[in-house]
C-alpha cells in the first residue's frame, strides 16, 4: 500500500520523479522530528504536501501551485501559507529567488536587471547603516530570502508604471502578505531617491497615460488654442482629415506586424532552463492522453 506521501505525489505528478521524492521523505523526516504536530493540525495532508514543497523548491522548480497545494493538504489556502511559513521558520530554510527567475515568469529581463542592480546598492546601504556585529547576519539574510529581491522586483516595477500580479509574487517568493508588505516599505524608504529617478526617466508613454484626464498646463493650453484656430481656418474648405477604408486597412496592418515582431521577440526570454517533461501541466497532458487512449479501447 502506497504511503500517504507516495499518494500526494501522485496527485501532484510527482511520483517518477525519484531524485525528488528522496528529497521529500528527508524533510518530512526533519518536521516529524522538529516541528509539533499542532502546526499541521489544521491540514490532515500538510506534513506530506509541506515536504514535497520544499524538496520542489530545493531542486530550483519553480512551478508550485499553492492552490492545489492547498487542496490536497486539506485546509484553506491561508491556512496552508501560515503551515509553509512556520516550517520554514523552524526548519531555517528560505526560499532561494533569481531576478533571472522572476524577469522569466513576469516576462520582463530588463526590469529583472534593473531590479538587481538596485538591490546591490540597496544591501550596501542598509547594512552600512547596521552595527559591525549584525552587518554579516543581514547580508545572508538579504541573499537567502525570496522575500526581500520579490519586493525589490515590485518596487521597481511600481517605478517603472507596470502592474504585477502581487498575489503571485508572494507565490512565488513563498511569503506572507504581511512579509512582503513589510519588506516592501523598508525597500521603498531606503531607496526613496532611486526610486524617484526611475519614475522621472520612464518611457513618456506611461507618463502620458497617467497625466490623461488632468488639467492641462499653459504650454499645452496654449498649443491648442493654435491647433483650434487653424483648423478653424481649415472648417470652410471640405474635410479631407477623415480616413479612407483602405488607410486604415494598412493601419491595422501595420499594427498586427508590429505586435507579430514584438510577440517573436519576447518568446526567448520566456525559456527557463526547466525540463517541460517535468513540468505539472506535461504530466496533466501526459493523464489526459492515457484516458482518451483508454476511452477509445474500450
Amino acid at each position: 500500500m502506497a504511503s500517504p506521501l507516495d499518494h500526494c505525489l501522485d496527485r501532484l505528478h510527482l511520483k517518477d520523479n525519484t531524485r525528488l521524492r528522496e528529497k521529500a521523505v528527508h524533510f518530512q523526516a526533519q518536521c516529524q522530528a522538529t516541528i509539533p504536530a499542532s502546526v499541521f493540525r489544521k491540514g490532515p495532508n500538510s506534513l506530506h504536501v509541506v515536504s514535497i514543497q520544499l524538496a520542489h523548491e530545493s531542486l530550483g522548480l519553480h512551478d508550485w501551485d499553492n492552490a492545489v497545494a492547498a487542496e490536497l493538504a486539506m485546509c484553506s489556502a491561508r491556512d496552508y501559507a501560515s503551515i509553509v511559513a512556520s516550517v520554514r521558520k523552524q526548519l531555517h530554510v528560505a526560499t532561494k529567488v533569481r531576478f533571472e527567475t522572476l524577469g522569466v515568469r513576469f516576462g520582463s529581463t530588463a526590469l529583472a536587471q534593473q531590479a538587481a542592480d538596485l538591490f546591490d546598492a540597496f544591501t550596501e546601504q542598509h547594512v552600512g547603516k547596521l552595527a559591525p556585529a549584525s552587518r554579516a547576519d543581514a547580508r545572508r539574510q538579504f541573499a537567502d530570502e525570496g522575500k526581500w529581491k520579490a519586493a525589490m522586483f515590485y518596487a521597481c516595477a511600481r517605478a517603472n508604471g507596470v502592474a504585477l500580479d502581487k498575489a503571485m509574487l508572494q507565490s512565488v517568493c513563498s511569503c506572507d502578505a504581511k512579509e512582503f508588505g513589510r519588506s516592501t516599505k523598508l525597500i521603498q524608504a531606503e531607496c526613496k531617491e532611486q526610486l524617484s529617478e526611475i519614475k522621472a526617466t520612464k518611457p513618456a508613454r506611461s507618463r502620458r497615460a497617467k497625466n490623461a484626464g488632468k488639467t492641462p498646463s499653459k504650454e499645452a493650453s496654449a498649443s491648442s488654442s493654435t491647433t483650434s484656430k487653424a483648423s478653424s481656418k481649415k472648417a470652410a474648405a471640405p474635410s479631407t482629415s477623415k480616413k479612407r477604408p483602405a488607410d486604415r486597412k494598412k493601419e491595422k496592418e501595420l499594427e498586427m506586424s508590429k505586435k507579430l515582431r514584438l510577440t517573436r521577440a519576447s518568446i526567448p526570454t520566456m525559456i527557463n532552463d526547466q525540463d517541460y517533461r517535468a513540468s505539472t501541466r506535461y504530466q496533466d497532458y501526459l493523464n489526459w492522453e492515457k484516458s482518451i487512449r483508454q476511452r477509445m479501447e474500450t
